[in-house]
């Protein structure tokens, strides 16, 4: 079933191509999970580029990239816009994973679970040379999962605390008044975390490996070539019978995408 969704996959993803083209790739994202990548990078993108040089402020290069923009004024009001363009997204993906749990259930391939905790401790193995080999992977590995579920909490923290800073008076006829400072502290701190997780660890894994550098595109064009994706989510891909031998050698469990009748879900 894994090697026909596999082709299925693989032949979308090759449409208006020719066969060989076509089999040389799999579909990874469909062209709406690359839309929503395309506005949460500008999105994040200006956020970061507008809301770190206030929250240092007192900084030369601060003053002097707010002065480049505009001034405070403009600062504020883009950051203010590209807010709302971030929790309208984020809205619609938390509406579309709803949607999607009430049709097929609560079954995702995002959601973590012991199998990557096994990942993860193998993977720190393998580094300090007590495994021979790297762990094998499905559709998402335990790296692609912390950093989806952190930017899922990244938007809902930043987004709440800063509806909090932008409208005080109304947060604060139903929260003590400690609640705005305090978001000040949380906003600032975690944009700062934010912009750090995207500098040093999806950099690297999106620019700098070495197997990727200097981009991987897969994002942006929604196909991966099928020989990375057999070394990267061998799990996902392999026939049945293989599969179903290593989840008897390892105690992993390995689910097909869209297994049950409904679409992979992310």
């Amino acid at each position: 079933m894994r090697a026909g969704i596999a082709e299925r996959a693989a032949s979308r993803a090759g449409a208006g191509a020719g066969p060989a083209e076509a089999q040389a790739y799999v579909q990874r994202f469909t062209r709406w999970q690359v839309v929503q990548h395309a506005v949460l990078m500008v999105s994040f993108t200006g956020l970061a580029l507008t809301g770190i040089p206030q929250k240092y402020a007192q900084l030369a290069i601060s003053r002097w990239l707010i002065e480049g923009m505009g001034g405070i004024e403009r600062v504020r009001e883009v950051h203010h816009i590209l807010a709302y363009v971030l929790l309208g997204l984020g809205l619609v993906h938390a509406l579309e994973m709803v949607a999607r749990a009430t049709r097929y259930g609560l079954r995702s391939q995002m959601w973590p679970g012991v199998q990557d905790a096994r990942d993860l401790l193998q993977q720190l193995r393998y580094f300090m040379g007590l495994e021979h080999e790297e762990p094998r992977f499905g559709r998402y590995s335990f790296k692609e999962k912390f950093e989806y579920w952190a930017v899922v909490w990244g938007t809902a923290v930043m987004g709440l605390t800063g509806l909090i800073l932008l409208y005080p008076e109304v947060a604060t006829r139903y929260l003590p008044g400690v609640v705005v400072p305090a978001a000040r502290a949380a906003h600032g701190g975690e944009a700062v975390l934010a912009v750090l997780a995207i500098l040093i660890w999806h950099m690297y894994n999106a620019h700098l490996r070495a197997e990727v550098f200097p981009m991987d595109p897969v994002i942006f064009t929604g196909r991966m070539p099928r020989e990375r994706a057999l070394r990267e989510h061998p799990l996902e891909l392999e026939p049945p019978g293989r599969a179903s031998a290593q989840t008897s050698a390892t105690g992993a469990s390995v689910t097909s995408p869209g297994r049950g009748g409904g679409p992979s879900t992310p």
